[in-house]
Order: structure tokens, then sequence, then C-alpha cells
């Protein structure tokens, strides 16, 4: 890394172990030669990876990124998902290309070019490059104008963490609950259960905040845990919550008061309006969101599922004056448990959701495209991890 003098600083101490295998290979080229990489796609979506972009945009001159449907490592060995990366310090050609490996109807394999761009473009510097590589260019523009719109409203007012990813045994099933006799060493808390709005938890959290031996004598004869055995709890208790790796279900869930999350994305809202947690909500279960969430995502955890953390969708803006509580809450009202998403875009109550939200950014007539794309990205992530 010495060798690379102050640009080494974008390589984060965290990066996936394939970033230093780049890394190497570079110092080890020729002028003119080529590195070849078959290293799994996460890092095109991760922080770590946005900082090695910048390294590879300031210390090559070409390179060709490609994609498939095709999974090159079975289950068992490596199950991941994958793409392949040509790249060169120096060419006469100065390019970054973002391509997909195809089949016609022979079965002859060719690369198809989605996009490219000079090394020195801009855009290449401020988006993850998963996102650039998995956007088509009207999406792209949808959400930028979204995103860097002049007009946005204050986004200060909430925050975006995940949730508290400890051991199965400190999340204690409700039937034990009139057995505990100190009340005020209650949280409520979510395993896995998939809710849009959850008015009662199927699990609890146990923490002495006050100390009650005859309890923690409970919880061994159950095999359950205190959480946080011995520490002060400093966490702040989300509103809302969304998967963090999504398998065939998007959507967001409101939590009760003093409710923890398991490994969720979490939404901490600092609001005393509702109209605010309403809205946020609203939005994070629309179709124009899970397609975001679709491409910020990472499609590298092999099973079809995507890993969509909190830093993916810190770029984009939660919060939007669409509709009044009372019409929102309307609408969860009408809400089951969140179901597969190919069933969920077809459904009464999402084309509900989506009227809304779509006709407050006055992209009705985008409705379709929308539409179109979450599929295509959703069954692609499926039948990559299938083929």
């Amino acid at each position: 890394m010495l060798e690379f003098g102050e640009i080494s600083n974008m390589i984060s101490r965290g990066s996936d172990l394939l970033i230093f295998f780049f890394v190497r290979s570079i110092s080890l080229l020729t002028n003119y030669g080529t590195g070849i990489l078959i290293v799994q796609n996460g890092w095109l979506n991760t922080e770590y990876g946005e900082k090695a972009s910048k390294f590879f945009l300031k210390t090559l001159k070409q390179i060709k990124i490609i994609d498939s449907s095709f999974k090159f490592f079975d289950e068992s060995s490596a199950n991941i998902n994958t793409v392949i990366t040509f790249f060169r310090k120096n060419s006469f050609e100065e390019t970054i290309s973002f391509n997909m490996m195809e089949k016609n109807n022979k079965n002859n394999v060719y690369v198809k070019k989605k996009k490219s761009f000079n090394i020195n473009n801009a855009i290449l510097f401020k988006d993850k490059w998963g996102y650039i590589m998995n956007t088509k260019n009207e999406i792209f523009d949808l959400f930028s104008n979204i995103i860097y719109n002049k007009n946005l409203q204050s986004q200060s007012f909430y925050t975006i963490g995940q949730g508290i990813n400890e051991r199965k045994e400190v999340f204690i099933p409700k039937k034990y609950l009139n057995q505990i006799k100190q009340n005020k060493n209650l949280i409520n808390a979510i395993f896995k259960e998939s809710m849009y709005y959850y008015k009662n938890t199927d699990y609890f959290l146990y923490h002495s905040f006050t100390a009650n031996k005859e309890d923690i004598s409970f919880l061994k004869t159950i095999g359950a845990e205190e959480f946080a055995k011995g520490k002060s709890i400093k966490r702040k208790y989300p509103s809302i919550i969304m998967p963090r790796g999504i398998g065939e279900t998007h959507f967001a869930g409101i939590l009760p008061d003093k409710t923890l999350s398991n490994s969720y994305v979490d939404v901490y809202i600092n609001s005393s309006n509702d109209d605010d947690l309403y809205n946020i909500w609203l939005f994070c279960n629309s179709t124009l969101f899970f397609l975001y969430r679709e491409l910020s995502g990472r499609r590298n955890l092999g099973g079809g599922l995507l890993k969509a953390e909190a830093s993916d969708i810190k770029n984009i803006p939660l919060y939007f004056p669409i509709s009044d509580r009372k019409k929102i809450k309307s609408i969860i009202n009408k809400c089951d448990k969140p179901i597969n998403l190919i069933n969920r875009i077809e459904s009464e109550i999402q084309s509900e959701i989506d009227l809304l939200v779509l006709k407050y950014f006055n992209i009705e007539d985008k409705y379709n495209l929308i539409i179109s794309e979450l599929k295509r990205l959703f069954e692609f992530r499926v039948k990559k991890a299938k083929s």
C-alpha cells in the first residue's frame, strides 16, 4: 500500500479481502498489462467499495466490469454471486464500462455493453458503481431528481441504523411474560416477524434496569439470557424497521414504543408530529422505494437474498409530505402481513400506496416502467441464485 502514497487512504481497513487482491494486482501490472479477477459482486454496493472505486479511478485507465445471470460457483463451494473485472494501468481507451454476459437462442454466450463512461466522468465519483451499473438511464434520472431536488424537505429529524444483532437466546417468547416479576425490565422485541404495523410483539428482552434475582433465576430455567448484561443501554428505540436481508418480501413496519429489532434496518424518528412517521412509512412501502433497494442493495449473498443495509439507503431521502395521517392510517388498516413481492405489486393496497407516492412526485406516467424494472431485477437475482 505504501507505493500508492496518500491515495492508499481510499482503501478502508474494514474492506473485504478481495479489495486487497485488486490493489496487489494493480501493483504487479506492467504498463499495458491486463488484470482479471472474478470476485463477489458485493463490493459494487458497499461503503468500502465506494471508497475503493475512487482508488481504482486514480490508479487505472481502463476498467471493464461484466455481470451475468450465470452462477460460477455451486453451493458446495462458494455460494455467492460474482462479477468479472478487467483492468489496465494504461490504455489508449480511457473508459470504464459496465457489461452483461448473456446467451442467445443458440446458447452462444456474448457480452452486451450496458453503460460506458470516460474514466474521469464525475458520476463515477458520486455514486456506488453497482447502482450506476444496474440502473437504466431513465430510472437513474428519476432518482437523481428525487435525491438532489432543491426543494427537498429537511431530513434532519430522523437517522438510520441497524438492530441489535444478538444471540437468539436474548429474544424471549411472550408466553413467559406473566412469569416476570419486574415489569420495568421489559423491552419489546422483534425477532423474525414481518408486519406493516406491529400492534404487539411476539418476543421481549429482559434487562436489569432494576435488580431482581428471581427473574434472573427464571431466565436460566428456560435457557434465556439477559440482554446487555452488566451494561447500560444507550441505544435509541426505532420507530420503523425494514428487513436488512431481503428474500422475496420487501416491507417497512411501524413499531410500538420501547421496541428493539434483531438486525433489521432501523429508522429512528425524533419528531412529535405523527405525520412525519406515517409519511416515511408510506414512502418506504412504495414500489419506487423497493426499486431503489433492489438497485442499491448487494446481490452477493447467494440463495437469492438481497443484502440491503442501513448504509445502502442513506443516500436517498425518506421523508416527503405526501399525504395526511388519516389517509395513510386508513391504508395501514387495510394491510395484512407482507407477501411475496410479485403478488404484492399486483395488489389493490399496493396500487393505492403507489398512486399517492407517484402523484406527489408527478411521475404517474413512470408507473409501468418502475414496476417492470422492479420485477426484472427481482427475478434476475432469484434466477441467478437458482441457475
